[in-house]
């Protein structure tokens, strides 16, 4: 919507949202792009049997045409955040509407024969390789010549997926590729070559240690609170290798209601041992803190990549000098959404993406730890009705001022608590041959946010030789 939004409005309740389109929108196939599109994509997002991604953030929201240019949304209560959530993709009516929802997945229109209204469409699209090591997709866009906007600058991008880093990498060095993205860091046999350049791009992003309040050795708010003073963060991100942002609380360094007085206690090694000393753990023989014969001992569970299992095992190392003995476990893609799904862990090293709005409710309110909820992001599962009434004012709030009010005892609970360590804001890698112009390398929520300027891009090519 935010691209094809022409300009919005919300009423004084801060639950009616007027949104006029852009006049003249049209399809990739040449059909207008009007209101009736706007409203049947979210119908869909709402319909259960088209099992969307983002079907529980709009239940109960009525979205209606008031004329081929205008929708309007309305809420079933305020939500400050609600603008944001009007960002993603719309879908055209006129060739899906005789679907099922629940046929939406497997037809071609979402692998073969897209169409879209950006500046580009696909124009072919090849699989390669007989086994899934060396799988590969190609994806072959040209400029839309109905895009609002105008023609886009490149004549063609060529997306090629491949199954992991090496095979890409290879590609890249064999100057096959002219950019590359998926990497956490820059190959060492990359970082001389003059003609790369290397965009670090920040995400709108936090990455935390989660630990499960619910049960277990962490369920003790003087155990967690002891190894956030055991966690040395100004030391642990010295030795990431890439550029990342320091994080210290819930709320990035940048959001709204973001309290440099709320920072997180760290990096007090005294004090952590003082702490678990006068909460009645002691030291055994083995070097191992014990309280009524409980060791405390827990499984720290991440996802499988050089980065994670850095600060995985530096975050062990520090907080063995406490007397805690911490196991890792390093899951795959696959295995890390199966335990994130039915909370499968002790504790959690992982990032989440919080997006430009300091409303953090989904991850942090006691509703979201109900196994019933649909997404169940609280992967703390932290309780505290001071943290629940300060996320619920804070997100019903239109006044900034007001919300960075509201968010006060949300931030005051958390430091308190300890349901988490916050550890940085981390940057997406784009690596390319040579620089893009007129790229804009701003903050982002998501990778594929780079493309949001992508019309404008230009690459400098060889110049022609005469034979």
């Amino acid at each position: 919507m935010g691209d094809l939004a022409n300009s919005w409005q919300v009423d004084s309740r801060g639950t009616l949202y007027t949104v006029h389109l852009k006049p003249n929108l049209r399809w990739s196939d040449g059909q207008p792009l009007t209101a009736a599109d706007v409203v049947y994509t979210y119908q869909m997002i709402e319909d259960p049997d088209a099992n969307s991604a983002l079907g529980s953030s709009w239940q109960g929201i009525q979205v209606a045409a008031v004329d081929p240019l205008t929708v309007t949304f309305t809420l079933p209560n305020q939500l400050s955040a609600f603008p944001y959530s009007m960002t993603n993709g719309i879908i055209p009516k006129h060739l899906l509407q005789n679907v099922q929802p629940s046929q939406l997945r497997s037809i071609v229109f979402n692998s073969t024969k897209p169409v879209g209204a950006g500046p580009f469409m696909v124009d072919a699209v090849e699989v390669l390789g007989s086994n899934p090591g060396d799988r590969e997709q190609r994806i072959s866009l040209v400029p839309n010549p109905n895009y609002y906007a105008g023609r886009a600058s490149l004549d063609r991008i060529i997306i090629r997926s491949f199954h992991d880093q090496g095979h890409m990498t290879q590609a890249f060095n064999h100057h096959e590729l002219s950019s590359m993205a998926g990497l956490t860091a820059l190959p060492s046999n990359n970082t001389k070559d003059n003609s790369i350049t290397s965009y670090h791009i920040p995400l709108t992003s936090e990455v935390f240690t989660f630990f499960k309040t619910s049960s277990g050795v962490l369920a003790d708010t003087t155990v967690r609170q002891a190894l956030a003073y055991a966690t040395d963060t100004k030391a642990l991100l010295a030795g990431i290798n890439q550029s990342v942002v320091p994080a210290d609380e819930p709320l990035l360094r940048n959001s709204l209601a973001y309290d440099p007085a709320e920072a997180q206690n760290v990096a007090n090694l005294a004090q952590a041992k003082k702490l678990l000393g006068d909460d009645g753990w002691k030291m055994n023989n083995a070097g191992m803190l014990v309280k009524n014969k409980q060791p405390l001992t827990f499984v720290l569970t991440t996802q499988n990549n050089s980065i994670y299992d850095y600060v995985a095992q530096t975050l062990k190392t520090q907080w063995a000098r406490v007397g805690a003995n911490i196991q890792i476990t390093k899951l795959n893609d696959d295995d890390l959404q199966t335990s994130l799904a039915f909370h499968n862990y002790d504790a959690l090293l992982y990032g989440v993406e919080l997006g430009p709005d300091p409303d953090v409710f989904a991850y942090w309110d006691s509703t979201q730890t109900n196994v019933l909820s649909p997404t169940r992001l609280n992967f703390s599962e932290y309780k505290s009705s001071v943290a629940d009434n300060a996320l619920e004012a804070g997100r019903t709030r239109s006044d900034p001022a007001v919300r960075i009010i509201k968010y006060k005892p949300f931030l005051e609970a958390w430091r308190s608590d300890v349901p988490a360590i916050a550890l940085y804001q981390p940057k997406f890698l784009y690596v390319t041959r040579g620089p893009i112009y007129n790229f804009s390398p701003l903050a982002i929520n998501e990778a594929a946010d780079r493309f949001n300027n992508v019309a404008n891009w230009e690459v400098r090519q060889q110049p022609q030789t005469t034979p």
